[in-house]
């Protein structure tokens, strides 16, 4: 069985910080993983040996905290108009998706929250990546680029050799390293789970819902249940918010542009309504504010916690 070629332990063509950057235009599966920042801690990572390591410790769920630490709040998204996000989206159409483009993101639009530019930077180059998805991953570029990486660091094991093939091929930094670590795992025959959705908003969720004193059920239990569309919580009491009845809480850590929201009304939002009644979805890095239409219909949208909750308890008390 072929095993890596043996490297100096202090080699680093990995970068913590270059690889917490890159994970800001990561696919999906990439953006905010522990893959990123616990490599970052340390300042470095070992080629192979610190991606298998970190991968690893994907599996330990309970011992990932939240960004945001208690009792602070995550940073609140913002409202854009469809015309500001038109701007953003098109001039993202017209620049490569780099740190350098990034930080002119950043002076174009100072206006904006900056973790809501991140978001939106996010997915438009996430957009870029599903369509052109399939190329880098037949057999043939997988080989090619499992093999450019072991000569690289063979060569330089000080060089950033993931960018710069990733920057080569117009593909997220991310997922070139994810199609590295699989192939080697191939050749291993190993099996280490590296899936690299975070929950971390649905925590800090979970934890603001029980700061309230609100009874819930949450996802993972309707499922047990036997239910296969459910929200991330079910308010076992509704409560009111802004003046509408919400039954169910839906996080997404994203912001909320026209395709996605249209996307997720359809494939999620509606069945929510149908089956528990009228919901509050909120978008933590923000969304277009004329997508927040459907709140007589029962579908309220929002880019933080909502502070002004009135439940029946406190309803009662008032009279």
């Amino acid at each position: 069985m072929a095993a890596l070629p043996a490297l100096p332990r202090r080699a680093a063509p990995l970068r913590g910080a270059e690889l917490q950057e890159a994970a800001a235009v990561a696919a999906p599966d990439c953006r905010g993983t522990g893959l990123v920042a616990k490599g970052a801690r340390g300042g470095r990572v070992p080629p192979i040996t610190g991606l298998l390591s970190l991968a690893a410790r994907r599996g330990r769920g309970p011992e990932r905290r939240s960004p945001f630490p208690s009792p602070l709040l995550p940073p609140r998204g913002m409202k854009l108009t469809k015309a500001q996000y038109d701007e953003i989206a098109q001039f993202l159409g017209h620049v490569q998706p780099t740190r350098q483009s990034l930080r002119k993101l950043k002076e174009k639009f100072p206006s904006q929250s900056q973790s809501t530019l991140l978001s939106i930077f996010s997915q438009e180059y996430q957009k870029q990546i599903k369509r052109t998805h399939a190329k880098h991953h037949t057999a043939e570029a997988i080989e090619t680029y499992y093999q450019r990486y072991l000569n690289g660091v063979v060569k330089n094991a000080a060089a950033p050799v993931l960018l710069e093939l990733a920057n080569e091929v117009d593909f997220a930094p991310s997922l070139m390293a994810r199609i590295v670590l699989e192939r080697f795992l191939q050749e291993k025959e190993q099996a280490i789970p590296i899936s690299a959705i975070g929950h971390e908003h649905e925590v800090l969720l979970r934890e603001m819902l029980l700061e309230k004193n609100l009874s819930f059920i949450a996802e993972d239990q309707l499922r047990a249940k036997g239910y296969d569309k459910t929200p991330d919580f079910i308010l076992e009491v509704p409560v009111a918010v802004e003046g509408h009845i919400i039954h169910w809480i839906e996080s997404k850590a994203s912001f909320g542009d026209e395709s996605s929201h249209q996307a997720y009304l359809q494939d999620q939002f509606w069945s929510y309504w149908n089956r528990f009644g009228p919901g509050l979805v909120i978008y933590w890095y923000g969304f277009i504010e004329e997508l927040d239409c459907h709140r007589e219909r029962g579908i309220l949208l929002k880019d933080c916690f909502p502070t002004d909750i009135v439940t029946l308890r406190h309803s009662m008390a008032q009279r």
